[in-house]
């Protein structure tokens, strides 16, 4: 069992740490670490795998609260957008 908090993250559009590429980092929150973030390093795949499998099967057409958040947070077209990204990550 963890909390929302237990998790941080920030991203960088240019990261130096990436070729002046995007990138996402996930830390644990907790001082010292609990492991929440290996954990997901080590199965980065099948998240990503997972969350393309709930958006696909979701009967929404732009995007709901169920699939990929609130249009008020994500906008029209959150949905294909989002398929869009997981594609381009998962084919990487």
């Amino acid at each position: 069992m963890c909390d929302h908090s237990d998790i941080g993250y920030f991203y960088e559009p240019n990261s130096k740490n990436n070729a002046n590429l995007p990138a996402v980092f996930i830390y644990d929150q907790y001082p010292g670490g609990i492991g929440l973030s290996a954990k997901i390093f080590n199965i980065f795949d099948q998240i990503l795998f997972t969350a393309n499998q709930v958006i696909s099967q979701c009967d929404c057409q732009d995007g709901c609260p169920s699939c990929v958040g609130p249009a008020g947070e994500n906008g029209l077209g959150g949905k294909p957008f989002t398929q869009a990204i997981l594609n381009e990550l998962l084919t990487v």
